[in-house]
C-alpha cells in the first residue's frame, strides 16, 4: 500500500519541475487563463464492478488532536493506528447549520442526509415552532440503500439511538427524544419509518432501556420479535449467529435474516475496549466484534450492504473529561476499522467492489501541552501520554506558574478546573493521573453535562474502491454526497 507521505513528496517534485519549465514558454504577454477547478472523482465504475458493500466508522469527539493522543496512547509517537494506514484522507468542516460549533446530531445529519441542519435536531431541516409548516426530512443513506434492495445496519457502542446511528433511520426535531428514535425501527408499530423499506436487517449495540419499561407501556424488542427480528442476548449468541453466515461472497441469496442485539439495560453498550476475541465480560461483545459479526450477517444475503459503525462513547468520555476513556474507546473504534477491512478482504480481496470511510462527527476540545518528552505508548509501568510534561533534558517536571507539574493532555472546557493558583493543593502525580476516572484540568469550567465539542476540521480516511473520491478540505455534507454517488444511487 502506498504511503501518503511518499505519494505527498512525489506530487511536489512534479510540481516544482512544472514550474521551473514554465519559465521556458517565452516572454511574450499572456491572457490569463480560467480558474483552477476542483479534481473531479473518477467516472463511475461499469455495472459489473459497482460497489456493493460500504462501510462508514464514526467517532464522536475524535478530532486530531484525539487520534493523535490515541496513537501515542496505543503505539507510541512513531507506530500507526489502523487510520493512519488508509491510502486516501480529506479534511471535513464540520460546522452545523445555525452554529460555528456542530453539536452530534447535526453533524451525523449531514454525513446521512446530505443537509446541513440546525444543532439538536436529526435529520429534518424547517422545524418550527407548534403549529407551523411540517419539517422536511431528506433521505437518508441507510434508507437510499434499502430502497435499493440493499441489506442495511448499525453499530454503536454506546445507545444505538444515540445521534451517530440514529441519524441514519429516524428524522426528529429533538435528538434528545431516545424513545421516539426507537420507534422508527420497529415496522408497522406507531412511530414507524416508512422510508426504511421493511425496516433495517440489523441494530447491535446499548439502549435497552429505550426500547422497553419505556414511559408509553411498549416493549419494542418483543414488537420486534414479532415481526420477525432475531434477537440476540449475549455474546455467545451473536458469535454462533454469525458463524452461520456464510466465510465467503458472493453468498447465496436467502430470506433476510433481521437481527436486534442490546446487550445491556444501561445506555452504554458492552466495553468497546475488549478484543474482537474476547468479550468484555464473557459476556457481553466488544466493539471490533459486533463489527465483525455485522459483516457476516449482512453479507449473508448475498446483495450488496450499507453499515454504520459508530461510537458514541467517545465524545460521551470527553465531554466529561476523562481522557483515558476517551482514548480508549478510540482505540477501540480503530480495532473496528482493522477489523472490518480484514473480513471486507476475505469477502472481496483487493476490495474491488467495496468502500470502507473512517472519520468523526466532531472534534472536542482536548489539547496536547508542550514540551514534553517523547513518552512512548502507556503500559502497566508507563504513563505515556496521560502523565506529566517532563522536560526532555533531564526528565524532571515542567512547571507551570504557581510551579506546580501539569499534564500532557488537558481540556480547552470541562468540569475540573482549579481555582485561583494551583499552588498549595495537593500535587499531581503520574498515579493519580493515569486512573480511568481522572479528569483531566480544563481552561473553562463547565457544569457537569455542560462541556462542549470543538469546533475543528476532522480528518478522514477512505480504502478500497472510489476511495479517492475523498480528497482535500470537504464539507461534511460533500461525504454523504461523495458516498452516495460511488453507490450508483
Amino acid at each position: 500500500m502506498e504511503n501518503r507521505i511518499q505519494r505527498a513528496a512525489a506530487g511536489l517534485a512534479i510540481t516544482a519541475i512544472a514550474v521551473s519549465l514554465s519559465g521556458c514558454a517565452g516572454t511574450g504577454s499572456r491572457q490569463p487563463g480560467p480558474q483552477a477547478e476542483a479534481p473531479v472523482p473518477p467516472a463511475m465504475p461499469a455495472a459489473s464492478t459497482a460497489l456493493k458493500h460500504i462501510i462508514f466508522l464514526v467517532g464522536d469527539g475524535m478530532g486530531f488532536n484525539t487520534l493523535t493522543a490515541a496513537r501515542n496512547y496505543a503505539v507510541g509517537e512513531s507506530g500507526d493506528l489502523a487510520i493512519d494506514t488508509l491510502p486516501e484522507s480529506a479534511y471535513v468542516k464540520t460546522y452545523s447549520s445555525d452554529m460555528q460549533v456542530t453539536d452530534t446530531a447535526a453533524a451525523m445529519s449531514a454525513y446521512m442526509t446530505g443537509v446541513k441542519t440546525n444543532n439538536g435536531q436529526l435529520a429534518v431541516t424547517g422545524c418550527a415552532p407548534a403549529g407551523g409548516a411540517a419539517p422536511r426530512a431528506p433521505a437518508t443513506l441507510l434508507e437510499l440503500a434499502r430502497k435499493r434492495g440493499w441489506a442495511a445496519g448499525v453499530v454503536n457502542a454506546a445507545s444505538v439511538t444515540d445521534p451517530l446511528t440514529a441519524a441514519g433511520y429516524a428524522h426528529t426535531c429533538q435528538a434528545a427524544r431516545s424513545e421516539d428514535i426507537a420507534a422508527a425501527l420497529v415496522p408497522g408499530g406507531a412511530g414507524y419509518n416508512e422510508q426504511l423499506v421493511g425496516g433495517l436487517d440489523l441494530v447491535l449495540g446499548g439502549g435497552a432501556q429505550h426500547f422497553h419499561k419505556r414511559a408509553d407501556g411498549r416493549d419494542l424488542l418483543a414488537e420486534l420479535r414479532g415481526q420477525g427480528y432475531t434477537q440476540v442476548a449475549d455474546s455467545a449468541a451473536l458469535a454462533a449467529l454469525a458463524a452461520s453466515a456464510p466465510a465467503v461472497s458472493p453468498a447465496p441469496a436467502v430470506a433476510g435474516q433481521r437481527v436486534i442485539g442490546l446487550f445491556n439495560g444501561a445506555l452504554h453498550a458492552p466495553s468497546a475496549t475488549a478484543s474482537a476475541a474476547v468479550p468484555a465480560n464473557g459476556k457481553e461483545p466488544s466493539l471490533p466484534a459486533m463489527t465483525s459479526a455485522a459483516i457476516d450477517l449482512l453479507a449473508k444475503s448475498g446483495k450488496g450492504f450499507f453499515l454504520v459503525v459508530g461510537n458514541g462513547q467517545i465524545g460521551q468520555a470527553q465531554r466529561a473529561s476523562t481522557a483515558r476513556r476517551a482514548l480508549d474507546e478510540t482505540v477501540a473504534l480503530d480495532a473496528a476499522l482493522k477489523t472490518a477491512i480484514d473480513k471486507m478482504q476475505a469477502i472481496d480481496p483487493g476490495l474491488k467492489r467495496t468502500l470502507i470511510v473512517m472519520t468523526a462527527s466532531s472534534d472536542s476540545t482536548l489539547i496536547l501541552n508542550g514540551y514534553s518528552i517523547r513518552t512512548g505508548k502507556t503500559t502497566a509501568t508507563e504513563p505515556g501520554v496521560l502523565g506529566l510534561v517532563r522536560k526532555y533534558t533531564d526528565g524532571k517536571y515542567y512547571k507551570d506558574l504557581d510551579d506546580v507539574p501539569y499534564t500532557i493532555i488537558g481540556y480547552g472546557n470541562g468540569v475540573n478546573r482549579v481555582k485561583g493558583s494551583r499552588a498549595g493543593g495537593s500535587l499531581l502525580s503520574d498515579a493519580i493521573v493515569t486512573e480511568p476516572n481522572y479528569r483531566q484540568e480544563a481552561t473553562v469550567r463547565m457544569a457537569p453535562g455542560a462541556t462542549t465539542n470543538g469546533g475543528t476540521d476532522v480528518y478522514l480516511g477512505a480504502i478500497g474502491a472510489r476511495a479517492a473520491d475523498f480528497r482535500g478540505t470537504i464539507e461534511n455534507t460533500q461525504v454523504h454526497t461523495l458516498i452516495k454517488n460511488a453507490a450508483g444511487w
